[in-house]
């Protein structure tokens, strides 16, 4: 079996961790929280060694049979109805252990919360069937596994299929691409990519340095090098450079078990694992700085546009009519997207509302999510009815027929009740009894049986439509928050860079000079962080 390498990444962080330090000191003055915590989320990243792999892609691709495969080891539930509902971490450990993390999130105590799970309720947590739409609110699993494949650093994360990428999972896949040494999208051989796929494809290859297509199940579509061929060439027509892998985790898998190197080979991943070896545990260093380069240049560049507009002004007062119009303008639009009749509002709003009207048709076919939390179909068990109940309806039935026709008997010359007629009539009648009693607890269990079948398609219903409704609710509040905290910080920026230049016009000619020395020093302090983080990448070569 091909092995990933189990020495640790060769990195020096100190110089980077430095250069973060210097950049948080430097902004320090501007108080600007969010900055800062970017600045934070940088330096906690390159103190942590582990190499982090993100596996996207839409339902059903196989993502988590993909990182068993990676792996050799049954880590993420896997089967054929039913998909991962929370993102799964799986990294190196001593033992194996399931770790439950929820984020605490704002508003209260800072940090996560962790639970310790047997192994084998994993899938209870982590799979559609038992955490449904990811209801019980983990914001990641953490599966730690003692395999050689892990101990250099390497960390998979199986994420859930998004539903869409352009979905909000999409949305909440993107965000954490910046944090991500390498990306797998992973797509089976079914059809060709998707514009969604090229799209979301295009979009990572922009924040993460290391961006590979992994095309799944090869082994259940004869026309699979057909797909490739043509995936290959999207690829390329959309500009973009990224390595595809062509994959069985059947075969992957059944050469772990058999130890069948032939099967190994044949299944696609010895070329993948290369590349993690190579291209990502092998250029983790280089792809730290790289990450960290970018949220420095990224902080010191939006600092340095707001000064430099005010220098302008210092020393043209007479531009700033027309630039406090101008920022004016802007301060507006961005305070009119915080309102709640703000044209992104209206268009979220109209759309969840399309949504609630077609909620029902359109999650018909998904009502077995439901079933779990609907009380169980309930049938009243059904009367007796033994052979000893069967002949005593007889026997009632056919006495008084016998009664009946035996007296008539009498009449027409037979010497006895106890006639041919009477008891031919008592037999026949005695059958008919029989009969319509079976007839009549048929009816009754029909009767009873639609009355209950009616209770519990009731309740389904109700359960599905409920279902649904939250979790369309939950998606829209996720939208409208973070649409609002963008509109937040950009109205942030645009009051301070106003603020600025409403205080340099009141300003005397003494106090200008002053304040055009001090942005003087404060641009060149921001220019040599951002140098300071230049200078941690190699220069290429000429």
């Amino acid at each position: 079996m091909t092995a990933l390498a189990t020495e640790p990444a060769a990195d020096n962080r100190a110089a980077p961790i430095e250069a973060v330090d210097a950049a948080l000191a430097t902004i320090a003055r501007y108080e600007r929280p969010d900055l800062d915590a970017r600045l934070r989320h940088a330096r906690a990243r390159l103190r942590d060694d582990r190499v982090r792999v993100l596996v996207v892609g839409e339902f059903k691709q196989g993502k988590s049979m993909l990182v068993n495969g990676l792996v050799g080891a049954p880590v993420c539930p896997a089967f054929d109805d039913i998909a991962t509902a929370v993102p799964t971490v799986v990294r190196h450990g001593e033992g194996v252990t399931v770790t439950l993390v929820r984020d605490l999130g704002p508003g209260v105590e800072p940090g996560e919360r962790r639970t310790e799970v047997p192994a084998e309720d994993l899938a209870k947590h982590a799979c559609e069937q038992g955490n449904p739409g990811n209801r019980e609110g983990w914001s990641q699993i953490e599966i730690s596994v003692p395999r050689p494949v892990l101990a250099g650093g390497l960390e998979l994360v199986d994420t859930p299929g998004v539903g869409g990428l352009q979905s909000v999972h999409g949305a909440a896949t993107l965000a954490a691409l910046p944090s991500a040494d390498a990306v797998l999208l992973v797509s089976d051989l079914s059809q060709e990519y998707t514009a969604p796929e090229l799209e979301f494809l295009r979009h990572a290859a922009t924040v993460c340095p290391n961006v590979a297509c992994v095309l799944t199940k090869n082994d259940l579509y004869p026309q699979w090098q057909r797909i490739l061929d043509l995936d290959r060439r999207h690829i390329a027509a959309a500009g973009i450079d990224a390595d595809v892998f062509a994959v069985s985790s059947t075969l992957r898998w059944h050469a772990v078990v058999a130890g069948d190197k032939d099967a190994n080979a044949e299944s696609g991943f010895p070329e993948l694992v290369a590349y993690l070896r190579q291209r990502v545990l092998g250029q983790a260093d280089r792809l730290a700085r790289r990450s960290t380069v970018h949220d420095i240049h990224a902080v010191t560049e939006q600092l340095a546009g707001n000064l430099q507009a005010e220098l302008a002004v210092q020393r043209d007062p007479a531009a700033l009519e027309g630039l406090v119009r101008e920022l004016t303008a802007a301060q507006e639009r961005a305070t009119a997207l915080k309102d709640r009749f703000a044209r992104w509002q209206q268009t979220l709003n109209d759309g969840v509302a399309d949504l609630n009207a077609d909620i029902d048709h359109d999650l018909r076919s998904h009502a077995s999510d439901a079933l779990r939390t609907v009380r169980p179909i309930a049938v009243r068990k059904a009367e007796p009815w033994s052979v000893g109940q069967r002949v005593l309806t007889g026997l009632k039935g056919g006495y008084g027929g016998m009664l009946m026709f035996g007296m008539l008997g009498t009449f027409v010359g037979f010497a006895s009740v106890l006639n041919p007629l009477a008891l031919g009539a008592a037999v026949f009648l005695g059958g008919k009894a029989v009969g319509d009693e079976r007839k009549r607890i048929v009816t009754k269990r029909q009767n009873e049986a639609k009355a209950a079948v009616r209770r519990y398609v009731d309740d389904v219903t109700f359960q599905v439509s409920k279902d649904s409704r939250d979790r369309l609710r939950v998606v829209q509040r996720d939208l409208r928050d973070h649409f609002s905290g963008q509109a937040d910080q950009l109205k942030r920026t645009l009051q301070e860079a106003v603020s600025a230049a409403e205080r340099a016009v009141k300003a005397t000619r003494a106090e200008r000079e002053s304040r055009i020395a001090e942005i003087a020093a404060e641009l060149q302090a921001l220019e040599n962080v951002h140098k300071r983080a230049s200078a941690l990448l190699p220069r290429p070569a000429k």
